[in-house]
């Protein structure tokens, strides 16, 4: 599978998963702002990095990441061209200043190196209290063009967004962390996209309107 399979994909998951794949084919990733390892939607791609070099590094040491550091700082821990991938699932706004962040990504990266990114458009406000009583604040939402801005010494960027009013719609209402499959998701959806194809028949839409950008970029 080579990067630009990615433009062809049908779904935020396919996305996620198929750029998963490819950085898991590298030898060594970084996870950046991870929590802990294989955290999340990463766990069950867990067995696809079992001859990859991984390593989770995260700001809050109560969730026991591989390596305790700051994004902003990245060069202070790790030589620069060290890792062949990085993957920043849902932090940079979580950063106040993801122009930092990216730059340091981009310098611990070998050349031809990868990241996935993925960071809210339309998303609820979710600071969180950590453990170490830290908060973790939550400062920004990107656009598309906010995001190439973001990864323009880039040579190339493949930008996923899964163009669904409803289902944004949808998700603001009923909170974002709750599951698709739950039967007053699926009535409210069905709702909303039965009036919005209303709606485009009068001209109005929101062909834009996505909940989260993912991003594959290579150096």
């Amino acid at each position: 599978m080579k990067l630009e399979d990615l433009e062809k994909c049908k779904s935020d998951e396919e996305f996620f998963n198929k750029a998963i794949c490819l950085i898991a084919k590298r030898k060594s990733v970084l996870d950046a702002g991870g929590s802990c390892a294989f955290h999340d939607d990463l766990r069950k791609h867990k067995h696809l990095f079992k001859n990859t070099k991984y390593v989770c590094v995260d700001i809050d040491p109560d969730r026991k990441p591989d390596i305790i550091a700051d994004l902003h700082y990245l060069d202070r821990v790790f030589k620069e061209e060290s890792f062949d991938a990085v993957i920043c699932k849902e932090v940079l706004e979580h950063c106040y200043n993801p122009f930092k962040v990216v730059d340091q990504i981009y310098k611990i990266l070998k050349p031809r190196g990868i990241v996935f990114i993925s960071a809210p458009f339309i998303y609820s406000y979710h600071h969180t209290k950590k453990a170490s009583s830290k908060l973790v604040n939550d400062y920004y939402r990107f656009t598309r063009a906010g995001m190439e801005q973001l990864l323009k010494k880039f040579s190339k960027v493949i930008v996923y967004s899964d163009t669904d009013y409803a289902d944004c719609i949808t998700s603001f209402l009923l909170g974002f962390r709750i599951e698709k499959n739950n039967l007053i998701y699926k009535i409210l959806k069905a709702t909303l996209s039965f009036i919005y194809s209303k709606f485009r028949r009068t001209g109005i839409t929101y062909d834009n309107t996505n909940v989260i950008y993912q991003i594959l970029a290579q150096k």
